[in-house]
């Protein structure tokens, strides 16, 4: 589409630096306060301000045929409401790949969880009034949204891709020498991390010599070297924040398996990749997760932290156990580029 058509990104300053990473030379408008590698201190407040600034941005934006929210959260799907108004754009398309569970069922502040659900439903209502195309990505969200309804034929199930086609077999082999376990994702209660680093305690007190790999950035509030140092994991945890796609490539390659605590998921793409590397990931039973990867993972039946703890050591103890994972994954499992993700999303946009 960025061939065929004039487009303009307005999006933060991470979005920003997708684009260039995927090497698209197109006019972008950053509405953030400050780069996520900055050293200021993140404050909710910034998502306000990056609403501020989007609604500034767009106001000054020219007449489009298609304007595309990237998320459904408000920063991003109300300056797209205001453009498509504005432009009396043909299409208005947006993105919903979770629908966040009631507070009493996440992880995390009560008051935070209350706000995101009361914002995500507010939402998801402005999405059904003005009519706008929603892409999902997969089918229990896709009926979920029909039981609130909206029209079916309004709705896009998307795959997911991966960064390169033919990842597979460039992982490291099975075997006693590699001793990182990795989670690549946003660090929060929301995703889990709090009950990762509880059960790696257990983990660390049993096997000696194996790291826990985090790779990704802190969620507002959320401070994992704190955490880290309180639970007395010093020397047993990596934190990266700011590793490139190379970067997070070669250490899923290096790693021995993954693993993600997280209750609550739409996809999980952080899953595909690291199955697109051939890694073994042990997760909980989660709907999505059955949906998406039924090969290749060892799962957690009950959602604790002992459990997910001991399915960690079993892993870390039978290497025969995580060459058979590897084995499934590479003669099971098959994976798309985001480049053929992204001309079904084009055909489906463009035929609206």
């Amino acid at each position: 589409m960025a061939r065929n058509h004039q487009v303009t990104v307005i999006c933060s300053h991470f979005g920003a630096e997708v684009v260039k990473r995927f090497g698209y030379d197109l006019p972008v408008i950053v509405t953030e306060a400050h780069s996520p590698r900055s050293k200021a201190k993140f404050s909710r407040l910034a998502y306000l301000y990056r609403l501020y600034a989007a609604l500034k941005a767009t106001w000054r934006c020219r007449h489009y045929e298609l304007v595309y929210a990237g998320s459904c959260y408000f920063f991003d799907l109300v300056p797209a409401l205001l453009l498509a108004a504005k432009s009396s754009a043909r299409r208005c398309v947006a993105s919903c790949f979770h629908l966040i569970p009631p507070p009493v069922q996440r992880d995390g502040a009560w008051a935070v969880n209350a706000l995101a659900y009361a914002e995500q439903r507010v939402m998801l209502l402005l999405l059904r009034l003005y009519r706008v195309r929603v892409i999902v990505d997969n089918k229990a969200l896709l009926e979920a949204l029909v039981k609130m309804g909206f029209k079916r034929e309004r709705l896009y199930l998307s795959s997911m891709g991966v960064a390169h086609k033919n990842i597979i077999g460039e992982g490291a082999a099975a075997n006693d020498s590699v001793n990182s376990v990795i989670y690549v994702g946003r660090r929060s209660a929301q995703k889990g991390v709090d009950r990762l680093l509880r059960a790696w305690r257990t983990v660390a007190s049993e096997e000696s010599g194996v790291n826990l790999v985090l790779i990704g950035r802190d969620g507002p509030g959320f401070d994992t070297d704190g955490k880290v140092q309180a639970l007395g994991l010093n020397g047993r945890v990596s934190i990266f924040s700011d590793l490139d796609d190379a970067g997070v490539s070669r250490a899923l390659a290096a790693g021995r398996f993954f693993v993600t605590a997280s209750l609550e998921e739409g996809f999980g793409v952080s899953v595909l990749e690291a199955l697109a590397h051939g890694l073994p990931c042990v997760t909980f039973d989660l709907p999505a997760f059955r949906e998406a990867f039924p090969v290749g993972r060892h799962v957690v039946k009950e959602a604790t932290d002992e459990a997910l703890a001991r399915a960690i050591v079993s892993l870390l103890r039978n290497p025969g156990m995580v060459g058979a994972l590897r084995s499934e994954i590479a003669g099971k499992f098959s994976f798309e580029s985001w480049d053929q993700v992204g001309e079904g999303v084009i055909s489906w946009i463009e035929s609206v």
